[in-house]
């Protein structure tokens, strides 16, 4: 992902694709529930200068569960947790400052 904004599926692994619109993606909370323990973890560090901010999109709209990568690091955790109802929609948000290497992406995050 380059200086661009983009959304993942709430779950599993991916490569992030230029194209993809927070509508192709989400997916309904499976049950009610505080979202906890964001950790990303990705193929290949952003590069100097440059980082990956991911955002816990609810509905729509962004969350305080978000963490950054940036430089030579390859892997963030958020301390943050959210309240989820059965049903809600739920995406992550990639975004890129500067021109971030591509790679895959790796997620987990806890619903209890």
């Amino acid at each position: 992902v380059d200086t661009l904004t983009t959304y993942l599926a709430p779950s599993g692994s991916a490569v992030p694709q230029l194209t993809v619109a927070m509508s192709q993606v989400e997916m309904p909370a499976p049950k009610d529930c505080a979202a906890t323990a964001l950790y990303i973890s990705l193929s290949v560090a952003p590069g100097l200068g440059t980082s990956r901010q991911f955002t816990f999109f609810k509905n729509g709209s962004p969350t305080s569960l978000a963490c950054s990568i940036s430089n030579g690091t390859t892997s963030c955790q958020a301390s943050d947790s959210i309240t989820l109802s059965w049903g809600d929609l739920i995406s992550i948000e990639v975004s890129s400052s500067g021109l971030a290497a591509s790679g895959a992406v790796r997620f987990t995050w806890t619903c209890s």
